[in-house]
This record gives structure tokens, sequence and C-alpha cells, in this order.
């Protein structure tokens, strides 16, 4: 319990680095200074950090500050969107949908949209509606039990 208790302000400690880096990302971004919001980011997202994940994948997706690179900004789309971040969510299920820096894959785009439709976003309620109607039965079956997996 003593070793719990002396943990906390470590903890509270990291927690308060990362945000000031991540705020630090945000104003080099804010300053149309990419390349120094990529640097600030990319530790925190390699750490998990979400909102990190979420913003670095942008500036890989935009090419902003670095080559645009698809794949690399998938891949921090899905760490994010698996954490809950809506926006995320719907940008990887839009990049599945339409085979940008993964494979195409209407299931997993489908699925990735319901989740943030869930989550109350408008767009993909309307979209998972559009991608819904589209789907063979193997793929909504396929999409219903990626839902049921996460």
């Amino acid at each position: 319990m003593r070793a719990i208790l002396l943990a906390l302000p470590l903890l509270a400690l990291l927690a308060t680095a990362a945000r000031a880096d991540f705020d630090a990302g945000l104003a080099a971004y804010d300053g149309s200074r990419f390349a120094e919001a990529a640097a600030a980011w990319h530790r925190l997202a390699d750490e998990g950090e979400g909102r990190a994940q979420l913003a670095l994948a942008g500036l890989y997706r935009q090419g902003l500050g670095m080559r645009a690179d698809a794949a690399r900004a998938a891949h921090y789309y899905a760490l994010a969107a698996a954490q809950g971040f809506v926006g995320a969510q719907v940008n990887i299920g839009e990049m599945r949908e339409r085979g940008e820096g993964v494979a195409r894959d209407p299931a997993r785009a489908w699925a990735w949209y319901r989740r943030a439709a869930e989550a109350g976003n408008a767009w993909a309620v309307d979209r998972a509606a559009r991608l819904g109607a589209t789907l063979s039965p193997a793929d909504r079956a396929r999409g219903e039990a990626i839902l049921a997996s996460r």
C-alpha cells in the first residue's frame, strides 16, 4: 500500500509532463510549425497517448511537416481509435473503406463507423448507414463480429 501511495505523485508528474509535451505540440501546430508539432507528439504517440496518436496521424495523412504517409497515418489512427477517440474511428473507417494506406476492408470500415456512430458522431451515423446498405451478408456478419469482439 505504501508503494502505491509513493507512486501516485510520480504518476501525477508524468501525466503533467505528457500534457505539457502535448500542449507544446499543439502550440507548434497552431503556429504552422508542423515538423516541431510532429516531434513533440511522436514520442507521446509511441508511448500510447491517444490524443498524440490522433494528432500525429493527421500530420502523416496530410503531409504536414513531413512527407505524407497514409500507412503510418492509418497505424496511428487505429491506435487512437482502439482507445475510443471518435475522430480516429471516423478516419480509420474512411481509410479502410477507401483502401488508403491499408487494405480496403468494407466490413472493418463499417465497424469503425458504427463505433463512432454509437458515440454520437452524426457523420459516422450517415456513413455507417450508407456503407451498411452496400455490404454483402458475409461482410455484414464479419463487421458485426468485429464489433462484438471489441
